[in-house]
């Protein structure tokens, strides 16, 4: 057991122990901060049980961005702003950009575009 979880660690899977007693697993995907485990819990505490360790991303391929914002555009994402942030978080993150180019290479193949 981890002795102190800071508001900032990132992690896949918490173990999660609510003020009646019970305990549960939470899976997160991407990866959810302490913060953010905690903000829909009250009351609750939260350990880690398997600790992310960062990864240095390899730049964002044209082929990654190109899926990313015809997702984007799937969802009638049109606000510049988020697009914007989506690709940001994307070239900066491999574990987001893993989750959004997984995200949108299914939902693609299943509403038959691309």
């Amino acid at each position: 057991m981890q002795e102190k979880v800071g508001a900032d660690d990132t992690a896949a899977i918490w173990r999660v122990t609510y003020p009646d007693g019970r305990t549960a697993e939470v899976h997160c995907t991407p990866s959810a901060t302490l913060t953010q485990i905690l903000e829909t819990r009250p009351g609750a505490m939260a350990e880690l049980l398997e600790p992310v360790t960062p990864r240095t991303p390899a730049p964002m391929t044209g082929d990654d961005e190109k899926l990313i914002r015809a997702w984007l555009a799937l969802i009638k994402e049109t606000d510049p702003a988020t697009i914007a942030e989506v690709i940001g978080q994307c070239q900066q993150d491999a574990e987001a950009r893993d989750y959004f180019t997984g995200r949108a290479a299914v939902e693609l193949i299943q509403k038959g575009g691309e």
